[in-house]
């Protein structure tokens, strides 16, 4: 249930980790150790962008993905 409820605020950088037993909201598993920063929330999901490449993405991921950076 903590997983669910975590908090992020903006500017905040965080780890794309991928949740085996939660299949909604799952991003694609290429991004699987990616480091983004957080610029906002939707719903219950963050926005998140970064670097993919010269390109950069964003992405709206449910916290149970997301893990803080150190």
């Amino acid at each position: 249930v903590n997983e669910y409820l975590k908090e992020f605020e903006e500017g905040e950088k965080a780890l794309i980790k991928i949740e085996p037993s939660e299949s909604s909201g799952r991003p694609h598993q290429r991004f699987h150790g990616k480091t983004v920063e957080v610029v906002g929330k939707q719903g219950d999901s963050y926005e998140v962008e970064f670097m993919d490449g010269n390109v950069e993405k964003t992405l709206f991921i449910p916290p149970i993905h997301l893990k803080r950076a150190e």
